[in-house]
């Protein structure tokens, strides 16, 4: 508003007969309101030899709807260069969520990786060239809850099915072994048949007061594969929120 006072007052220089109350003369005689002299004062944007109006259209990039300047134009080149970055922003950080979301799928077959936790950054990760606005508050807060309760139970249940199938403690140390070794040697299914293996060799070897080994074993297997299918599970919801929330942002 305040550059636009100033051209208005180099126009009323310009023009000795203008008033002081909006209404200025031309030299074809008769007045016009200030409406109209801010249209003529907007006119030479359409013709950019004038120094005057390129430079009311650099310091108001986007003030007047019909600005034809040169493309090269501070008030297009700014533009542009933000959308760029900005768009170059979303790309990156969109591929940085699918990364995590894979590396939350791994994580909830491999042992010590906390899969469903990874996967929840991916939609912090993506929320962020959205200004948080991809997802309501309550969405967020709920997926966050189940997945910590998911974690929290991937680390209860094989400790509990094999306790309740008559294991020890061996058999417990066991099967987190054969999920590192298996993990190792057997991806990825080897996770599962190693805590299967681990949990019946070191039950039979250090619970010799355990008459039926195989038992606590099983009682480990259930609970292991229990626990991978929730974390599964709820590492795909999350993947379903993140691609939705990604189609909405490239849309």
């Amino acid at each position: 508003m305040l550059l636009a006072l100033s051209a208005i007052q180099d126009i009323s220089r310009e023009h000795p007969r203008a008033n002081a109350v909006g209404s200025v003369r031309f030299d074809g005689g008769g007045e016009k309101p200030l409406k109209r002299v801010l249209t003529r004062f907007a006119t030479p944007l359409r013709a950019p030899q004038s120094p005057q109006g390129r430079t009311v259209a650099a310091a108001l990039p986007g003030a007047f709807s019909n600005c034809v300047c040169p493309g090269e134009h501070p008030c297009h080149t700014g533009r542009n260069r933000r959308e760029s970055g900005i768009m170059a922003l979303e790309i990156i950080l969109l591929v940085v969520g699918l990364v995590l979301l894979i590396v939350g799928f791994v994580g909830c077959i491999l042992p010590g990786l906390p899969g469903p936790i990874v996967a929840y950054a991916a939609l912090i990760v993506l929320s962020i060239p959205g200004g948080f606005a991809l997802y309501a508050p309550v969405t967020l807060v709920v997926l966050a809850v189940v997945v910590a309760g998911v974690s929290i139970l991937d680390s209860v249940l094989p400790v509990t099915a094999t306790r309740k199938a008559g294991g020890g403690r061996a058999g417990v140390w066991g099967s987190i072994l054969g999920m590192i070794v298996g993990t190792i040697f057997f991806p990825p299914f080897g996770v599962i048949v190693g805590a299967f293996v681990g949990a019946l060799v070191l039950e039979a070897v250090f619970n010799r007061s355990n008459p039926n080994p195989l038992r606590a074993a099983l009682g480990v297997l259930r609970g292991t594969l229990l626990a991978t299918l929730l974390k599964l599970a709820v590492t795909g919801v999350v993947a379903f929120y993140y691609v939705r929330g990604a189609v909405n942002l490239l849309g």
